[in-house]
């Protein structure tokens, strides 16, 4: 099934992120994790795919296992980095050998330890170019990040929109934002993406902060700005582990609801691989009650 037609206006698709575990872990741990939030019945996971592509077998073999045991719809994330048009094509046949109908295609991050990438190396060096390659090979749902603070690379806002809009006209059915932290930043982003003509659906990615010490790489790695509130619970709670897991997951709460309450059409949450913390948001915010 591919994912763009769960966004038929019966209520916001709600959906969870898991990644797979280092190499040197066992595969088997993941599936605590998805053990975890099965009961919640998101309407699709989506499985990272690593830096480089390390763990990229493992990627597709975790959305085959939701697939065939959990029942779930899965989603597995794909890169350009390091990829041939021989190897996209073999992924490809491996993710429908394994009943994989939808991709999250993106450019990626760069080799881990590597600081000057060299994009044009690799047979894509754009994510609108592997959406096209793909879109004109296989029919898979194919869905696009977004940035509602622009992307680190882009210039400005203006910029990156148009980035976007080139991934929609190459095939992508559907967006997924990266993480924020202020909704004023989603919901700008918004309006002028509808300006720029981008209609297709946007699901909005959520990021609990549970450990204060997680903010220092997210800020660096994505852009993103720490809004006044959020920045005070940091303050207050960051050097009590415990109180600061519960001021995050209220955040996100805090987040969410706002969001469904200006018609947000989609619900990400990025998960950590912490099941129980899924849980409780899920719970908090009445996106799912567990077991229903």
């Amino acid at each position: 099934m591919r994912i763009v037609s769960l966004f038929s206006g019966r209520g916001p698709v709600v959906s969870c992120e898991i990644f797979p575990p280092r190499p040197e872990v066992e595969i088997s741990a993941i599936f605590d994790t998805l053990d975890g939030i099965r009961d919640l019945a998101p309407d699709f996971v989506s499985v990272t795919y690593g830096a480089g592509g390390g763990t990229a077998a493992n990627t597709i073999e975790i959305c085959r296992r939701i697939i065939s045991h959990y029942q779930l719809t899965a989603m597995a994330h794909f890169t350009c980095v390091g990829q041939s048009r021989d190897g996209v094509d073999r992924a490809m046949e491996a993710m429908a050998a394994a009943g994989v109908d939808n991709v999250l295609a993106l450019r990626g991050d760069p080799p881990q330890g590597t600081t000057d990438h060299d994009w044009s190396g690799g047979a894509f060096a754009h994510a609108n170019q592997l959406i096209a390659y793909i879109a004109g090979r296989r029919q898979l749902g194919i869905a696009a990040a977004a940035y509602p603070e622009g992307h680190v690379q882009s210039r400005n806002l203006d910029e990156d929109i148009y980035h976007i809009r080139g991934k929609v006209a190459a095939g992508a059915e559907f967006l997924v934002t990266q993480l924020f932290f202020d909704n004023r930043f989603f919901y700008h982003w918004r309006e002028k993406a509808m300006r720029a003509g981008i209609s297709c659906p946007v699901t909005a990615g959520i990021f609990p902060v549970l450990d204060s010490r997680q903010l220092g790489r997210i800020v660096q790695l994505c852009g993103v700005q720490i809004p006044r509130p959020l920045a005070e619970i940091i303050s207050r709670y960051g050097h009590r582990s415990q109180d600061m897991r519960r001021a995050g997951i209220d955040y996100a709460c805090r987040q969410i609801v706002d969001l469904l309450e200006n018609q947000v059409e989609g619900i990400h949450l990025y998960t950590m691989n912490k099941p129980q913390v899924a849980r409780e948001i899920f719970s908090q915010t009445g996106l799912r009650k567990p077991g229903v």
